[in-house]
C-alpha cells in the first residue's frame, strides 16, 4: 500500500489475493506433516565403557556367578648367569562372586496416548528406556569395576603390624 492510497474495503480482489499467501508459501514456519514424527530425545551417554567388558552367558541357575580372581601374579626377572637359579612367584588366586542384577524400568500411559500420539509413543518410550537402560548398564559396569579394582587391591596388601 502506498501512503496516501484509500484503505482497502473487505472482499476486494487486493485484499483477497494477499490472503492467498498461506502455509504452502510459508512452509518454515508451519511444519510439514513428516516433521510430526521428529522429537528431540533425552541425552544421555550410551554404554561406551560396556561395550569394552566381555559379553559372557549367564549360569542357567543362580543368582551369583563364581569366578577366579587372580591375585598374585607370575614374576620373570633376568637371570644372572649361567645355570643359576630364575624368578619363580606361586600363583594365587581368591573367589570372586558377583550378583546378577537386574536393570529395569517402566512408563505408564493412557490407552488415547498410545492410540492417538504422532510418532507412535510406544517407539518413543522405547527408545527412551532402551537408553536409560544403556547408561545404566555403562554405569553398573564402571561401578561395579572400581569395587573390584578397590576389593582387589585391598586383599593383596600386605597388613600392617604395629
Amino acid at each position: 500500500m502506498i501512503v496516501g492510497d484509500p484503505p482497502l474495503r473487505l472482499g476486494s480482489p487486493d485484499q483477497e489475493a494477499r490472503a492467498a499467501i498461506g502455509t504452502s508459501a510459508m512452509v518454515g514456519l508451519v511444519p510439514p506433516q513428516y516433521l510430526g514424527d521428529l522429537y528431540v530425545e533425552v541425552a544421555r551417554a550410551g554404554r561406551p565403557f560396556a561395550n569394552l567388558c566381555s559379553a559372557l552367558p549367564l549360569p542357567e541357575h543362580g543368582m551369583t556367578v563364581n569366578l577366579s580372581r587372580i591375585t598374585t601374579g607370575s614374576s620373570v626377572a633376568a637371570q644372572d648367569g649361567e645355570n643359576t637359579a630364575v624368578s619363580e612367584t606361586e600363583m594365587d588366586d581368591t573367589l570372586l562372586t558377583i550378583d546378577v542384577r537386574t536393570i529395569a524400568g517402566q512408563q505408564n500411559i493412557s490407552r488415547q496416548l498410545f492410540e492417538r500420539s504422532q510418532p507412535d509413543i510406544d517407539m518413543v518410550i522405547f527408545r527412551d528406556l532402551a537408553a536409560a537402560y544403556a547408561a545404566e548398564l555403562n554405569r553398573q559396569c564402571i561401578t561395579r569395576h572400581r569395587y573390584q579394582r578397590r576389593a582387589s587391591r585391598c586383599s593383596t596388601r600386605p597388613a600392617l603390624s604395629p
